[in-house]
């Protein structure tokens, strides 16, 4: 039976994992119409880690009575997230009638890319194995928003989003998806009970893009073969 303390004594497992956030958001007000206003957010997030794993092939777990065994493992992979996303936004009030329009588009990309080499102590040829599993996906977007307000009492809101994903296939890819909603403020001030109460009626429309399970399948709609 293989020595429980030996396989966490003679396995050497390290990694470094550098990761960078960075983020910016523009906001502009124009000048010739102080309601409306233009945003523009961007953002990037990358992680990069390589690790070793080193096993002595004097360690019975890991012996080959053929080319003496041990493991020397090499492995890295790199992660990166892009966002661009852009809106106009205008706010308005006549009298009771308080209206809020929102427009605008979103793009993300998402990439991965993982590389390996494992081999025995000794470098054996027989035992080397290479490989590599570059992947990535873009999500697309076109939304708008509209929200009515009468009187602080009665609320209307109305959108509608046209979404993408590279990860169905390229007949299924956009998917529309608008949705509704209207509500009452019954109460609004401060009682014994209750600082305020709306009576709310909702209906929408939303898509899932994470299809089987598998959060990392990159190409979800390809089928997949895998040798006996």
């Amino acid at each position: 039976t293989t020595n429980p303390v030996a396989l966490l004594e003679l396995r050497d497992d390290n990694s470094t994992v550098k990761h960078y956030i960075t983020n910016a958001s523009f906001d502009y007000r124009f000048a010739f119409l102080p309601e409306l206003r233009a945003n523009l957010n961007l953002g990037y997030d990358r992680a990069k880690g390589s690790g070793t794993v080193v096993v002595p092939n004097y360690a019975a777990f890991a012996f080959d009575e053929i080319t003496g065994g041990g493991v020397n493992n090499y492995y890295e992979q790199t992660r990166t997230n892009s966002l661009l996303e852009a809106y106009l936004n205008y706010k308005k009030t006549f009298g009771r009638h308080s209206l809020d329009v929102m427009g605008g588009y979103s793009w993300q990309h998402f990439e991965v890319g993982n590389y390996f080499k494992n081999s025995d102590t000794a470098g054996t040829p027989s035992e080397v194995t290479t490989g590599q599993d570059p992947a990535e996906y873009y999500l697309l977007s076109v939304y708008g928003r509209v929200n009515y307000d009468f009187n602080g009492k009665y609320l209307l809101t109305g959108s509608l989003r046209r979404d993408g994903t590279s990860r169905f296939s390229p007949d299924y890819r956009w998917g529309l998806f608008p949705a509704a909603a209207f509500a009452v403020k019954i109460l609004d001030q401060n009682t014994k009970y209750f600082s305020n109460m709306k009576l709310r009626l909702s209906w929408g429309i939303t898509g899932q893009q994470d299809i089987g399970g598998r959060l990392v399948d990159y190409y979800a709609y390809l089928a997949q073969y895998q040798g006996g």
